[in-house]
């Protein structure tokens, strides 16, 4: 579980070693700004793999080329410019992955394997909820998704964040449907908290 805490700082070293020692610079960076334009398509589209190794791996790939292009850039005569630039490249690179780095360990499994608290299917729609903690701030961020016809990908249609310190709060979840898709509300006690789905207007209650 250490390691895996700490996985994200080995792309620094990974792409330095890689910007130094590996050539055909040019293309690999034709390949790498292909394989960002089809990150920011999925992004934009909320396309992501069920399986969420293979989701964290492609992540991590992604965040190694990012590296290995800082290094290669960074080529400044000046040391200490360089010294500067590589301070200020760590610093931002490790605030987008704080919440990973600054975990408990015990968290890093769930960027790793899915936490499904809840799902439901419907003919040939599935749909499960996702959980992931933020033990920094003590919140739960909770995501609906639903299987596209394309083996191992999904859709994320949703998300819901806690408020802070809320994040062992028991939620049960009650599904609704109507003819353009469903609706999950999250519930605790009797109180509904937030509702996700495809459409939240004229649902009735599933029995």
């Amino acid at each position: 579980m250490i390691f895996l805490r700490f996985l994200p700082l080995v792309c620094i070293p990974f792409g330095y070693l890689l910007s130094r020692f590996v050539g055909y610079r040019k293309p690999r960076y034709w390949i790498y700004g292909f394989v960002l334009l089809a990150v920011c398509f999925l992004d934009w589209y909320k396309i992501c793999f069920v399986n969420k190794c293979a989701d964290t791996v492609f992540l991590l790939v992604i965040a190694t080329m990012i590296c290995d292009a800082f290094w290669s850039f960074n080529s400044f005569k000046k040391p200490i410019i360089r010294i500067a630039f590589a301070v200020v490249f760590i610093f931002f690179y490790c605030n987008y992955f704080s919440v990973w780095l600054f975990s408990e360990s015990k968290y890093s499994w769930q960027y790793f394997k899915s936490n499904t608290v809840a799902s439901y299917s419907e003919k040939s729609r599935i749909y499960r909820i996702d959980s992931r903690v933020n033990a920094p701030r003590k919140v739960r961020t909770i995501m609906l998704f639903k299987k596209t016809a394309v083996a191992g990908v999904e859709h994320m249609i949703g998300r819901y964040t806690t408020a802070n310190g809320y994040y062992n709060t028991p939620f049960s979840f009650v599904w609704s449907s109507s003819p353009s898709g469903i609706k999950v509300d999250l519930v605790d006690g009797t109180t509904v908290v937030w509702s996700l789905g495809e459409n939240l207007q004229s649902f009735h209650i599933l029995h």
